[in-house]
């Protein structure tokens, strides 16, 4: 079932562009200033609409992302490592220091989780240092990528 805005306004139903040109910028905000708002509220409400197929994208790529994480994971379940999972998607560039803060843990423990996660390559190192060193979440920054690539999101 279609929701109401399709019934409300089938406009909507043809959301196939990202971004709109200067010139029709220019045209919306001209109609608008001479008091037809119409045309911009459309544009705005395609925009939203777009959005929210973004966000669903990224939510089920995210979801797929972390299954694969908890079949590789062999951890018992109540181990730090399946808390930080939820953190490595919100903060895909991390550190022990990081780990520590967000997660309210010892200094030690945060290593061991560091360790646990390239273990099973779900983090990378990309410095040399052996102190203040930081990991990335490969997986999180290639979706991050691909999704502010804009033939992707035209595609969307």
């Amino acid at each position: 079932m279609k929701p109401v805005i399709y019934k409300t306004y089938p406009w909507v139903s043809k959301i196939d562009r990202w971004s709109l040109s200067r010139k029709e910028r220019t045209e919306l905000k001209d109609e608008y200033q001479i008091g037809n708002p119409e045309p911009i509220i459309k544009e705005f409400i395609l925009a939203i609409f777009t959005a929210i197929k973004i966000a669903n994208l990224y939510l089920k790529r995210i979801e797929e992302i972390k299954e694969t994480w908890s079949e590789r994971i062999t951890s018992r379940k109540e181990a730090t490592i399946w808390s930080v999972l939820d953190m490595l998607v919100m903060n895909p560039i991390v550190n022990v220091t990081i780990l520590q803060n967000l997660l309210k843990i010892e200094e030690r423990t945060a290593y061991n989780v560091i360790e646990q996660l390239e273990e099973f390559d779900i983090v990378k190192k990309v410095n040399q240092y052996k102190r203040r060193a930081l990991y990335e979440v490969r997986e999180i920054l290639q979706l991050l990528d691909e999704l502010s690539d804009i033939q992707v999101l035209r595609a969307c």
